[in-house]
């Protein structure tokens, strides 16, 4: 099955070394740098045919959202996308990862998971993941590391019901 990576493209050292991030092929990568190209990018693959078993999203993250360039998406934002997806973009057990700092954190962070777990793998299962540490490019392999904290896992049946909550 086809990888899909989304990056922050920005000037910033951490986004510049996140899009050198290594997934298996094949593998679709999209650069972003506003809040309108990650919409639109979204909106682009829900029009098409492709569905993506990994699919990894590198930009800077807070408390329950993600940002491109300081702008915000937020768990609020994929519940409504939800409404509209035509279609899921993660195939049947897939797996959807943030790197962004915080991003899992908190209430907000498990609102996050399960919001974007129930909008990419509409109609189907899957599972969404976050850290709830800050993270730090590593320039060797292209990934976030986090050295302390939790990664925090939602896994969503085919009708976006929680199934599992995991933290560890």
């Amino acid at each position: 099955m086809p990888s899909l990576h989304i990056y922050n493209d920005s000037p910033d050292f951490s986004d510049r070394a996140t899009s050198d991030r290594t997934m298996p092929s094949p593998l679709t990568r999209i650069p972003c740098n506003t809040r309108e190209t990650f919409v639109s990018a979204i909106g682009a693959l829900w029009g098409g045919t492709t569905s993506f078993d990994r699919i990894a999203i590198d930009t800077h993250g807070n408390r329950g959202m993600i940002f491109f360039n300081h702008q915000e998406i937020d768990a609020d934002w994929w519940a409504r996308s939800a409404v509209v997806a035509p279609r899921a973009i993660g195939a049947g057990g897939g797996s959807l990862y943030f790197s962004g700092c915080n991003v899992a954190e908190g209430e907000a962070g498990w609102s996050f998971l399960i919001a974007a777990a129930r909008c990419v793998f509409k109609g189907v299962s899957g599972r969404a993941t976050g850290w709830t540490s800050m993270g730090f490019a590593n320039p060797f392999n292209g990934h976030t590391l986090h050295v302390w904290g939790d990664a925090r896992t939602v896994f969503v049946d085919a009708s976006g019901r929680v199934i599992e909550r995991y933290s560890g």
